[in-house]
Parts: C-alpha cells; structure tokens; sequence
C-alpha cells in the first residue's frame, strides 16, 4: 500500500496592535467528505501522474499516523514579546457542540473553529482579515473552506480569557480538555536593548509528532491543527512600545509540515 504524501508550506504574521491580527489557526489535518474519486489519487511513486498533494484535506476512511512540523518565528520592530501555541484536534460534531450550562458557550465558540455538514469539516471560523508576512501575502494551505481569497490566510477572534475561564469554570471544561493540548507560552527578546545586533529574535521547533487519537483515522469533522495568539499590548506581561503601536506585524511565522495519509482504496498501479 502506498500513502499519499501531503506536504505543506505556510507563512503569516501576527500583531500585538490589531485584535482582528492577533490569531490564527493553521489547518494540518482534515477530514474532507467531498473526495470521493479514490481511483484518480495515484500513490505509487512510479506512476507518471503521481505528485505530492500540498493539502491539509484528506479522505474519508484514511489513516494519519503522524506529521512532521518545522515552525520558525521572529519578532520584528519589538525588543520582548510574548506568544501563545496550542494544538487543537477534534472529531465528530457532539464535541464541537457540547455547550456550558450557564454561558451557552459550545467548544467551538470557545475555540473559534465551525463545521459545516455537506462535506463534514471542522475548521477555523476565520474573522475576513487577511494576514500578512514582511507586508505581503504568503499563501496557506490550499483547500480550506471559509477563506475569502483561497489560499490567503486569515485571523480568527480568539478571546485567551474566555478560554482561561472555560478551561476552568464551564461545565464543558471536561470536553474542551479532550480537544486541545496545554496552551504553551513563548517569550521573545532581542539580546540587547537598544537593538544593537540583528533585527530579530528567532524562535526554532522541528520534529515528529504522533497524530493524537482523534485524527488518526479520518471520522467526521476530524481536524488537527495549531493556534497562534499574540497578547495584546494592554495585556499584563506584554510590553509594547508606543513607537511599536501601528506596526503591522510583531510576529513572523513560517514553515512546513509534512504526513502521509494511508488508505486501500487509492490507485496503487504503475500505470
């Protein structure tokens, strides 16, 4: 059996200034019901119409055992910032649905993510602003729904408070768990302040990561993906500077991530 190779290029960049740039979420891993014809997804390498598949969208009934992630993000026109990353992954809508009793609030309002039923995704409810890497668009991955320009990433209205809140108050806490990981801090500085050497800060991560169980196998809305948060400035520990106030972007993010996506009905011929 051979896999179809999934392999992913992604950039944007993130404000402290502008709430509407201030997240994103980037897809890795989705179930997509609308690819039906597994006669036309030729895997074997020998096949003259065989080609790396540069989207997250997989097929019903496939395996995903793994992915591997290389992240590579700086700072620009700030001497300290802090940064959020979590992991979310999710299948089937009564997760996306479950509601705290006293809020109404469902995983998906907290999470900023949505589903449609047609093709049964699960993916990020994007807000219609376009994001931007060093001032011009950088493409996302092809295939996601929802997106105004396809392939131009945009932000999601993440609220890192109500989540705090969700994470520990609501009474669907306990199901909010289950579909994401710790939410990991990130903190950035320049080496010294003045700026005197370099324009940036870079931060590195590279490696392998099992697929977590909800996205092994490609049930309904099954997503995997990552979300970046920047803290606005006002936030405590965020020091941003007044002169720093209309940049546009404080974080840069890039890079890629690659998986093979296995299943017996793909077209395994030479020919």
């Amino acid at each position: 059996m051979y896999p179809r190779v999934h392999d992913v290029s992604f950039g944007f960049g993130l404000g402290a200034e502008d709430a509407t740039k201030a997240s994103t979420i980037l897809p890795i891993i989705m179930h997509d019901n609308a690819l039906v014809d597994f006669e036309t997804i030729k895997t074997n390498p020998e096949n003259v119409d065989f080609a790396v598949y540069p989207h997250p969208n997989c097929c019903a009934g496939s395996t995903v055992l793994g992915f591997s992630l290389v992240i590579q993000a700086y700072i620009t026109e700030v001497n300290h910032l802090i940064w959020n990353k979590m992991l979310i992954h999710t299948a089937f809508d009564n997760r996306l649905d479950a509601r705290d009793k006293k809020t109404n609030d469902d995983i998906e309002t907290i999470l900023e993510m949505q589903h449609e039923t047609t093709d049964e995704q699960a993916y990020p409810l994007w807000n219609g602003v376009k994001l931007y890497q060093g001032h011009r668009v950088i493409n996302h991955p092809a295939d996601v729904p929802g997106l105004i320009t396809t392939q131009q990433p945009e932000g999601v209205a993440f609220d890192r408070e109500l989540f705090f809140d969700a994470m520990q108050y609501y009474s669907n806490k306990e199901m909010l768990k289950q579909v994401c990981d710790r939410m990991q801090t990130i903190k950035m500085a320049h080496p010294t302040t003045p700026k005197q050497f370099g324009q940036w800060s870079i931060y590195r991560e590279g490696g392998y990561h099992r697929s977590p169980s909800m996205c092994k196998f490609m049930n309904p809305y099954a997503f995997c993906g990552i979300l970046f948060h920047v803290p606005q400035g006002s936030t405590e520990g965020q020091i941003i500077r007044t002169t720093d106030s209309t940049v546009v972007e404080h974080l840069t993010v890039q890079g890629h991530y690659r998986f093979l996506e296995f299943n017996p009905d793909f077209n395994f011929s030479r020919a």
